[in-house]
């Protein structure tokens, strides 16, 4: 398993404080990463999760 990390761009000077990891059909199990990151003292943080319609937000907009 590995994880493309973002590159950094030298000419600016910021800290990169969060990126995503993304996985497309892969056998790594969310929660076990996520328990593994955090064991470690590595902060992690769903932004979201499943289908972005059937979030509450949206609970308003109508379905076609």
């Amino acid at each position: 398993m590995y994880f493309i990390l973002p590159e950094p761009n030298p000419p600016q000077r910021e800290i990169q404080k969060g990126f995503l990891l993304t996985r497309n059909r892969s056998a790594i199990n969310r929660d076990k990463l996520i328990e593994y990151l955090e064991s470690n003292e590595i902060g992690t943080q769903l932004l979201f999760a499943g289908n972005l319609i059937e979030q509450p937000a949206y609970s308003s907009i109508e379905k076609w």
